[in-house]
């Protein structure tokens, strides 16, 4: 979108060329920078226009920005620069210009100087514009927003949220107006797909017909631009921010674009370009999927210089505006390429990405290991690190020798192997204090210390110039297994853990309100999240006597908190429909031992189950069963749901706050009937119980993705290692979106932001 680039930057240029250190500076980097590949991307070549579009270049500077890089730099296209890198590259260093969109300005205004210049171009334009004529969808809102505020009769507090935002735009001048749309544009690129394209329909709705859109190129136009020997790759169907769509979806849209163009112009379509193409909008699994749908390359919208042990699928571009070529040749420096790319992470592009700077080096500590879902926090460390690493973060885990996996990473996760003594109450403390000496040493930039234990030796690294994040999961003082003493010292944890790091997060809204209630300052708030999930055929689960459909299940640790005692005295009159308990002990051997007496041959334990074994049992189960007393919010009860499961849960304000947001069922603490009822309604009507289970998937899917909270929490650690990070947060729902009660079993609309936090 039009960034209204800042009035110092031509400033600086002038003063860096007047003074001759920028030119200098440009003559020892090309003479260093033999083999390097620079890519510039540019959208639109005309006059500019302050329409809530991407930026233009005007013609003549066009021009002159060719004829300066002619001078200094090989020009050729993606496909070739990315040819010349595999061989070592150039005696000079490359350079390769890029069009996003697909505006037919650049058509009409920009080949025709590229071919008097003798240069070749690549040009990325979406398939919708090609076949529908559409501006790319947030150039269509911008230009709709912009249509309603200037409507006497408009009345912007009844518009969708959050666009009532604007309420106040019609005391605003224009260029306050332009700001307040700007920002809502660039927001609504963080929504879910399903979110963006409703609110994108109705805000059309309400602005009517409009008078002109932006012309885009035709099908005759592009092989035009094809003939005269430029390159053409893909900039997706619609414009969908790649990381926000399901992976079927993704999938298809990478498909149906690579198609669609190699149908019009009738030659291979290999490069693709990522919508908005910061680093929290795609990631490991898009860079596959792009590979799998036949692309050879893909750039991003992140600042910096290609070498030859650059990704193919992740190349730096450096966004070109209406530059002079002053600007242009200060823009193309590596320390101010790099320099722009940290700016950038911290306003919300996410982590700094491979081969631009130094990446952002962060260490996991306070969970057991990796390769195995024990507790919520084994979960986090896997799949939010794993997203972490693939866009471009060094993650650390610190991990007990016990469930650490083999090897010395895991799913791009360095695994960090550090003693600890097998003891109920030293494991943990003795862990963090020996991982604590350990990162102090390290060259780790911000260290997340997860669960209460660990929040007193957040202050330690804070000595050694290192950045620290103490996430709250849960109240562990809570848990039954705990005696009293150290109960006393869990509940002083929740001290430390709003004075000692820098910053703290927290899993749940009820999470939030308790720490602002007790402290008077204001927390993160970041929920758990879940994968896309894909149900499993029955094949192995009969071996413990379970059929499909006909068992209740119970997935996590078997310890008293979970209230497991009150599930198997609830479930002990029904007939036909066995109860499941997948987990092992957590330092509770008594309390198995109970379990296994009350439960009888009506109870089967599975013990820990992982990977295909796991999906199937809670693929293939009745209800997901979740009795327990204490909660941070339950990954377990997300997964539940985001494989379809209807849940039962205790009415805990941490499960409440769940399933009143996503649907399923509740029943009163510790008490037997009313979980027994529950159980009963469920059995008795199980096609309705799968319409509240359906429903519920549709809703963790929307706000509960891993990869929209890999996002948030990347731009969280761009905010602490700004020294912002105690500022309120952002919602993981889509923002505006609100609340409505609803009885038990319906799915509710997620909840709004202001009360989030």
């Amino acid at each position: 979108m039009s960034s209204r680039r800042g009035r110092l930057w031509p400033v600086i240029a002038r003063v860096a060329a007047w003074s001759g250190l920028g030119p200098a500076a440009g003559v020892l980097w090309r003479r260093r920078a033999a083999g390097t590949w620079t890519i510039l991307g540019y959208h639109r070549v005309g006059e500019p226009s302050d329409d809530g579009g991407p930026d233009a270049v005007r013609p003549e500077r066009f021009r002159d920005h060719l004829r300066w890089l002619r001078a200094r730099y090989d020009v050729m296209t993606v496909g070739e620069g990315l040819a010349a890198l595999r061989r070592g590259g150039a005696r000079r260093p490359m350079v390769s210009l890029t069009f996003d969109d697909g505006y037919r300005d650049n058509v009409v205004h920009a080949l025709p100087i590229l071919l008097a210049e003798g240069c070749r171009a690549t040009l990325y334009p979406t398939l919708e514009a090609i076949e529908e004529g559409r501006a790319p969808w947030p150039h269509r809102l911008a230009l709709d927003l912009r249509r309603l505020t200037r409507r006497g009769d408009a009345r912007p507090d009844s518009w969708p949220e959050p666009l009532a935002a604007l309420a106040g735009a019609a005391g605003l001048g224009p260029r306050e107006v332009s700001e307040r749309i700007d920002r809502i544009v660039s927001e609504a690129k963080r929504w879910p797909s399903e979110e963006c394209a409703r609110i994108t329909a109705e805000v059309e709705r309400l602005a009517g017909p409009a008078a002109s859109r932006p012309e885009m190129l035709s099908a005759e136009d592009l092989r035009a631009w094809r003939d005269a020997g430029m390159e053409v790759g893909s900039h997706t169907h619609r414009h969908a921010v790649l990381s926000r769509l399901a992976p079927e979806d993704r999938r298809a849209d990478l498909a149906a674009s690579r198609r669609g163009l190699e149908r019009i112009l009738g030659t291979p379509v290999r490069h693709l370009a990522y919508p908005n193409g910061r680093s929290a909008d795609w990631d490991h699994a898009v860079a596959e999927d792009a590979r799998a749908a036949g692309f050879e390359s893909a750039v991003t919208t992140i600042e910096g210089i290609n070498r030859g042990e650059t990704d193919p699928f992740r190349l730096a571009r450096i966004s070109v505006g209406d530059d002079t070529t002053d600007a242009l040749a200060l823009r193309l420096l590596p320390a101010v390429a790099r320099a722009r790319a940290r700016v950038h992470a911290r306003r919300g592009g996410g982590a700094r990405p491979q081969n631009v700077g130094r990446p952002l080096r962060v260490a996991f500590i306070g969970g057991r290991g990796l390769g195995s879902a024990y507790s919520g926090i084994e979960r986090y460390y896997e799949e939010i690190g794993s997203r972490l690493a693939a866009g471009g973060m060094e993650v650390i885990a610190y991990c007990r020798p016990h469930f650490a996996p083999t090897g010395t990473t895991w799913r791009g996760i360095t695994v960090r192997r550090v003693p600890t003594i097998r003891s109920k109450h030293l494991e943990t403390f003795v862990h963090t204090v020996l991982s604590t000496a350990d990162v102090c040493l390290r060259r780790v930039d911000l260290v997340q210390f997860h669960a209460l234990g660990s929040s007193p030796f957040a202050w330690v690294p804070r000595l050694f110039g290192k950045r620290t994040i103490v996430s709250v999961r849960g109240l562990d003082w809570q848990r039954a297994k705990w005696g009293a003493l150290a109960r006393l010292y869990l509940r002083f944890c929740e001290t430390t853990a709003m004075s000692c790091p820098d910053a703290t997060a927290v899993v749940s809204r009820t999470l939030r309100d308790h720490f602002q209630a007790r402290f008077g300052r204001p927390v993160r708030y970041i929920p758990n999240g879940v994968a896309q999930i894909e149900r499993a055929a029955a094949a192995e689960i009969g071996r413990f006597g379970l059929e499909p459909g006909r068992y209740f299940l119970y997935a996590g640790r078997l310890s008293p908190e979970k209230g497991l005692h009150v599930a198997i005295e609830a479930h002990r009159p029904l007939d036909g429909v066995q109860l499941a308990l997948a987990g092992g002990s957590s330092y509770s051997e008594g309390y198995m031992r109970e379990l296994r007496a009350m439960g009888g041959d009506r109870v089967v334990f599975t013990g820990f189950l992982t990977g295909p074994l796991l999906q199937e049992i809670y693929s293939n189960a009745l209800a997901f069963l979740l009795p327990s007393r204490m909660e941070g919010l339950s990954v377990a009860l997300l997964e539940a749901m985001a494989y379809g499961l209807p849940v039962i849960a205790s009415d805990i304000p941490e499960n409440r706050e769940l399933v009143d947001e996503c649907g399923g069922y509740l029943f009163r603490l510790d008490d037997v009937e009313d979980l027994r009822r529950a159980l009963r309604s469920v059995a008795a009507d199980p096609a309705a119980a799968a319409e509240t289970g359906r429903r519920a998937r549709e809703r963790v899917r929307a706000l509960f993705d891993w990869d929209r909270i890999a996002a948030e929490t990347a731009a969280f650690y761009g905010e602490v290692m700004a020294g912002t990070g105690r500022a309120p947060s952002r919602s993981a729902a889509p923002p505006g979106a609100k609340t409505t009660a609803a009885p038990r079993g319906a799915a509710t609309a997620p909840a709004d932001p202001a009360s989030n936090g």
